[in-house]
């Protein structure tokens, strides 16, 4: 998708991981969440920039570098892109009740790295709405979706009446 909006898009030759999952699981603290983050950034990024579509490792690679090298959301890149978007694919989307969910570790979780619509109230809700879709607000909107600590089964009891109450809000809108 981001070839056909124009964008020159290479994968990083070597695997890569934010370090985000090992610091939720406890087995990895903020100074070595960093520096496996900086590696990875050291072993992909041949520009000088990053292209994530996890909000988690948005997260994770943004605290770790400090906006030393630029990491932006993929999200961000078809927002740019959404008028050229529509000329693609038009309103494919036409007839389709959207409810967004951001995440929390795109949204909010590196305070002022987040991009702000212009047209929405966040940059998933105008990429939908440009393809015709009609997005739902919903009570719920601004809930976390718990998903990240769901990985582990020792929290997904605990964890599931939240996701749910967000569930249910959506359906309900």
């Amino acid at each position: 998708m981001l070839r056909r909006l124009g964008f020159n898009v290479e994968l990083p030759e070597a695997p890569m991981c934010c370090g985000m999952p090992f610091e939720v699981a406890g087995l990895m603290d903020r100074e070595g969440l960093g520096r496996l983050a900086a590696l990875s950034v050291e072993l992909s990024s041949r520009e000088g920039g990053l292209v994530t579509p996890c909000n988690g490792c948005y997260r994770a690679l943004n605290m770790a570098l400090g906006g030393r090298i630029p990491v932006l959301h993929v999200a961000e890149l078809i927002w740019r892109s959404r008028d050229r978007l529509r000329e693609l694919v038009g309103d494919a989307l036409r007839g389709v009740k959207v409810a967004v969910h951001v995440g929390c570790h795109y949204a909010y979780a590196v305070k002022g790295a987040a991009r702000e619509a212009s047209e929405g109230a966040d940059l998933l809700e105008d990429i939908a709405s440009s393809m015709g879709a009609e997005v739902v607000d919903y009570e719920e909107r601004r809930l976390c979706c718990g998903a990240t600590a769901m990985k582990w089964s020792w929290v997904v009891e605990a964890l599931s009446p939240v996701t749910r109450l967000k569930v249910e809000s959506m359906v309900s809108s």
